[in-house]
């Protein structure tokens, strides 16, 4: 099912609860005052820490991939032209023969029969994904720690002269607003989502930088689901 048509749509709501301190790097330098932070963590507008969308969505689907892969069911890279689904025999074939006599709308059904089943829940290079990842916002006011870092000489093993620096984090315990929108999944799909939501609710996925220094670790909790059909869509127009 692609978006040509409406069929379903389920919004999942919740909580991010941080079982380890965060860190969401902001890569923004712009300060020249040396008291200031060197790595502050990512904020909006009014200095709430955010967890973009595509942060938990990056790591969801990292995680999803490798399941797949540990079950014998084939799954790409879409940064690879080498290891993406649309560029492999004979999908690519499939495709550059459509190209050739179908429609757009037509084209874009082919495209998505021969796409794995990563990207056509989580996206491809030739079309979005059914799963929409909302940014995750701090829950009540902002507190932050810091911690200091250390720059390591790879010859003698020990720490590299002036190489220390300092980084935000996000403590253990904060909590994020979740909002996750699925547009137009179908039954192995729901199973799927299914299976993704518990691997969130398992506490075992990380997100964000310096996840092997013991950051990241993140739980969802509060799980609520709503799905709304084409039958509750006539309902809500009065058809």
């Amino acid at each position: 099912m692609l978006f040509d048509k409406f069929y379903n749509r389920t919004i999942i709501t919740g909580k991010i609860a941080a079982l380890d301190p965060i860190h969401i790097g902001s890569s923004a330098k712009n300060s020249l005052n040396p008291v200031e932070i060197d790595d502050s963590v990512l904020k909006d507008s009014t200095g709430r820490p955010v967890i973009p969308g595509s942060s938990i969505k990056g790591v969801v689907r990292s995680f999803f991939e490798s399941v797949l892969r540990a079950n014998g069911i084939e799954s790409c890279y879409v940064m690879d032209d080498e290891q993406c689904c649309t560029e492999m025999e004979p999908a690519k074939t499939r495709i550059n023969e459509a190209k050739l006599s179908l429609s757009q709308l037509e084209l874009g059904k082919v495209i998505y029969q021969n796409s794995c089943e990563v990207c056509k829940l989580f996206g491809g290079r030739e079309f979005a994904g059914k799963l929409m990842f909302k940014d995750c916002y701090l829950i009540g006011e902002p507190i932050f720690e810091y911690r200091d870092g250390v720059g390591i000489d790879r010859a003698t093993g020990a720490a590299k002269s002036g190489a220390k620096y300092d980084y935000e984090i996000v403590p253990q315990g904060s909590e994020f607003d979740f909002y996750l929108i699925c547009e137009n999944i179908d039954e192995i799909q729901e199973k799927y989502l299914n299976f993704i939501i518990s691997g969130m609710e398992s506490g075992n996925l990380s997100v964000g930088g310096m996840t092997t220094r013991g950051l990241g670790r993140f739980k969802l909790i509060d799980v609520q689901r709503q799905t709304l059909n084409t039958n509750d869509l006539k309902k809500a127009l009065e058809i």
